[in-house]
């Protein structure tokens, strides 16, 4: 696990926040977690290198479509 110092975002953070992309930073934590049922829902959670930020990258799979998102959850809100 990386501290964190601030609650500021590396430059690859910010680009990929714009973006609602991952960057090349991040690893992976811990293991991937697959809600079971007629729409599976896949969380994987990785953090960055750089700044330590936590993200979440949600797959959605069920009923004819499919869904994809990143999102920091260590954000300031």
């Amino acid at each position: 696990m990386i501290k964190r110092d601030s609650s500021d975002f590396c430059p690859d953070c910010k680009r990929a926040l714009a973006q609602q992309q991952p960057h090349t930073r991040l690893k992976v934590i811990g293991e991937e977690v697959i809600l079971p049922g007629r729409s599976s829902t896949k969380y994987t959670f990785f953090q960055c290198s750089t700044c330590g930020h936590i993200w979440q990258h949600i797959e959605d799979r069920g009923f004819g479509g499919y869904g994809s998102v990143y999102s920091v959850l260590t954000r300031e809100w």
